[in-house]
């Protein structure tokens, strides 16, 4: 994973400049324009109001199936997973690629000490295991039941299951220093028969210590290993229109699908963070009349963490994996499938903050 960027402190100087005009009014009774507004002493409230952050906006979506609530980042903040882990009663299951969160760790440590039944596999392989070790040991201090996934294969998957009958399905790690800056969702799924799936693959991934365990399979879920060719027939299928957004761009077949796609006359959007190593697939699926816009890698705008994948807005993929080759084969994954069926009002708000930042972004060239 590349290095990523840290966000400056611009409401603290912002703030500090408002504080200044203030006192400058107060001794002069004139207003002194700060970042272009007027300030006196009676707007003091007023004005700091305006810098407050927003509270968490948690969408809940109730669907046929079950009920499916989005939780989008960075709006939304990270209290959420808190929650959840302090509302366990019997277990908590995490699957994650990067825990580096104190406050995450505490309250598994906490949920422990209370009784609670709580197993950990954390990713060892590539930069796993220097991310993940300062959280493997103090869980494995406090005695929780912490593994490493298996050596050699990315465990790029991030779920929590909680009481065995909630499971919360993320874009996204558990790496405090990205919260504030980075577009990621989470999904909590209370589908009982994804819930079932992604707790026995959980248990075959714990008896498997050297390859990922066999998937459980069943509707709605998308599990890598062997994603690859469900992504593509999804894109394939595509007969008004595709928005892609992600990390990587690189999957041979998933390209070669968005080119499709736009060849055939499907609208074709695609959304991701600047980045020279996708370049090659941006030229092949603009050549096709793809419209890739990219935000820039810097302090200015979220950077796109977010997997998601919206054809004919009736139809999303949301999850763990990117669109590269081994995200799709090899690593162990995990995305959730949903169709206007089960789940379309989630669907239509992963579109509204998908046009949001598509709208932000400048057309690649």
């Amino acid at each position: 994973m590349k290095k990523r960027r840290s966000t400056p402190k611009v409401a603290t100087s912002l703030l500090a400049a408002v504080l200044i005009g203030v006192v400058l009014a107060a001794v002069s009774g004139k207003t002194f324009d700060v970042f272009g507004q007027d300030i006196d002493v009676t707007a003091l409230p007023k004005v700091l109001a305006s810098q407050s952050p927003a509270k968490p906006t948690v969408a809940p979506v109730a669907t046929d199936e079950g009920t499916y609530t989005l939780v989008q980042q960075p709006d939304a903040g990270y209290q959420f997973i808190y929650d959840l882990l302090d509302d366990a009663k019997t277990s908590i299951d995490v699957v994650i690629y990067q825990l580096a969160d104190d406050t995450a760790t505490d309250r598994l440590i906490a949920a422990t000490n209370r009784g609670v039944t709580v197993r950990v596999i954390l990713d060892k392989a590539w930069h796993g295991q220097q991310v993940n070790q300062p959280a493997y040991d103090r869980l494995e201090t406090a005695g929780v039941d912490v593994h490493w996934a298996a050596p050699g294969i990315i465990t790029h998957q991030k779920t929590i299951v909680i009481d065995g009958s909630v499971a919360a399905v993320g874009t996204g790690n558990l790496t405090a220093k990205y919260y504030d800056n980075t577009r990621d969702a989470w999904v909590i799924d209370r589908n009982t028969a994804h819930v079932a799936a992604i707790t026995a693959t959980f248990n075959a991934d714990l008896a498997s210590p050297d390859r990922p365990g066999t998937a459980t399979d069943t509707a709605g879920l998308i599990w890598s290993p062997d994603a690859e060719d469900e992504f593509a027939a999804t894109i394939d299928a595509a007969t008004e229109s595709v928005d892609f957004q992600g990390q990587e761009l690189k999957d041979t077949k998933v390209v070669e699908a968005l080119e499709h796609a736009a060849q055939r006359g499907v609208t074709c959007r695609v959304l991701m963070t600047r980045n020279s190593d996708w370049y090659a697939s941006y030229r092949v699926v603009t050549d096709a009349g793809c419209q890739v816009r990219v935000l820039p890698d810097g302090v200015s705008a979220v950077y796109i963490h977010e997997k998601t994948l919206v054809t004919d807005s009736d139809d999303l993929i949301i999850g763990s994996q990117n669109a590269g080759y081994y995200s799709l084969t090899r690593n162990r994954e995990l995305s959730l499938h949903l169709t206007d069926t089960d789940a379309k009002p989630l669907i239509d708000a992963v579109e509204h903050t998908y046009t949001g930042d598509y709208d932000m972004a400048t057309a690649w060239s």
